[in-house]
């Protein structure tokens, strides 16, 4: 036969791939994750969860609607709805009130280890640092006190914001019904409404606006029109500034202290002292909040920042802010900052959330739970506050402050998160021509 040319037979010596390093990788995290479930689910306790979510849940585990559109509770539908499936099963399971708490806590431990998994599928860090990555995300202070104290959809608040600004970039649409479930979950989530239209594309802002007024709208306007006096009054009563004030905070410095005597017997302290700030500066904080730190982000996003960081720093200045500051306020701050770090820093150990996490547990867990001096405890939160905020600014800005100002910046596009996760900035600053070996060789001709 003409064309036909043999060829020698070649053994084939590539073997098959293995999938031990899937294992290895993955293993030991997905190990140490369910670890970490396990432990926020054993450590959970009701808190105020009787006074404040269970009326709610408990009404609408049991079929009746028109009650739990009156026991609107100080926290969006959504909080209640993500929780209520395992609720049910706990409830149909013959469970009691405290089983039925449990299986809402691990509805939101869950949705925090879904995310814990893709944080680390989208980091740069090395493996002998992903077990870290894991510890930081899930076991913080502020994660377990909010399985304590009753609030475990501060969780699910927190993991929603940060998904949603990491998926702004590749899918604004979805971005968007996260952050409508985000807002619909917690009302302090609408600080990550500029994140996320910083992160989107140019062109597809407009969707992710949409989709979350959408999704918002949706699962607000039931409450509002089944009971509208229920959802004045939780919408007042959660806008409304206490006078009191706790120790972690930066109104501290302005309160007074007053001195109250107590009539409990022996063995019991004789008075207890609280903070107070004037009635006039206490309606003020709220609004400074819902006014300032938009205003804040809308700064840097013109200047160029990190989305990523953007959403940390004004979720720390929103627990700073806060007259009454609790301990698992901080839990989507520290979750903002641990993606900032890990994804757009691609640091392999986050500084600034070891920091915070151990700032976090002095503050809370040592000095204020020991009965610490308060100006000692109001000191420490500063001293560790202050700096990571001023970091963050440092860190996220792209470029030093100049002549034009803080609303002047070149690149007009703003960040945006590639698909791995990557902050890239679209600069349209004059970049020097690279020189090509034929130009240079004219060039010297030329110049001959």
């Amino acid at each position: 036969m003409q064309g036909w040319k043999w060829r020698r037979p070649t053994l084939r010596t590539h073997a098959r791939p293995r999938r031990w390093p899937f294992v290895v990788r993955w293993g030991p995290t997905c190990a140490l994750v369910l670890l970490c479930a396990g432990s926020l689910e054993l450590q959970a306790s009701p808190g105020d969860y009787g006074e404040d979510a269970g009326p709610a849940m408990r009404a609408l585990i049991t079929g009746h609607v028109g009650r739990f559109l009156a026991e609107q509770p100080l926290m969006g539908s959504f909080a209640i709805l993500a929780r209520a499936p395992f609720a049910l099963v706990a409830h149909l399971a013959g469970g009691s009130d405290v089983a039925v708490y449990d299986a809402g806590v691990l509805a939101c431990v869950l949705a925090l280890s879904a995310f814990t998994l893709l944080l680390v599928r989208r980091s740069a860090t090395s493996p002998n640092h992903l077990l870290l990555v894991v510890v930081l995300a899930m076991l913080t202070p502020a994660t377990r006190a909010a399985v304590t104290a009753g609030h475990p959809e501060e969780i699910l608040g927190a993991v929603l914001c940060v998904a949603a600004v990491l998926l702004a970039r590749g899918r604004a649409l979805w971005a968007g019904v996260l952050l409508g479930l985000a807002v619909s979950t917690k009302q302090w989530a609408f600080l990550a409404v500029i994140p996320v239209i910083a992160a989107a594309p140019r062109g597809r802002r407009l969707f992710a606006g949409v989709a979350a007024a959408a999704v918002g709208a949706l699962l607000t306007l039931p409450l509002v029109a089944g009971n509208p006096a229920a959802f004045a009054h939780t919408s007042t009563e959660a806008a409304t500034s206490p006078t009191t004030v706790g120790r972690a905070s930066v109104w501290f410095l302005l309160a007074v202290p007053r001195r109250l005597p107590l009539h409990l017997g022996p063995g019991f302290p004789a008075s207890v002292t609280s903070y107070h700030l004037a009635g006039w500066l206490a309606q003020l904080t709220h609004p400074l909040i819902i006014v300032l730190l938009p205003l804040l982000a809308v700064v840097l996003w013109r200047r160029g920042c990190d989305p990523l960081a953007i959403l940390a720093l004004l979720l720390l200045e929103r627990c700073v802010l806060d007259p009454v500051d609790n301990e698992y306020y901080h839990a989507p701050f520290l979750l903002a900052l641990l993606a900032y770090e890990v994804i757009s820093r691609r640091r392999a150990i986050p500084v600034l959330t070891l920091v915070s996490w151990c700032g976090l547990w002095v503050t809370f867990d040592m000095l204020d739970v020991h009965g610490a001096a308060p100006s000692l405890t109001n000191a420490v939160y500063l001293l560790w506050t202050t700096p990571v905020a001023i970091a963050l600014l440092v860190q996220a800005t792209p470029r030093p402050l100049g002549r034009r100002g803080w609303l002047r910046t070149t690149d007009r596009r703003g960040p945006t998160l590639s698909a791995s996760g990557s902050l890239s900035l679209s600069s349209a600053v004059d970049e020097q021509p690279v020189e090509r070996p034929e130009q240079t060789a004219r060039a010297a001709r030329h110049t001959r």
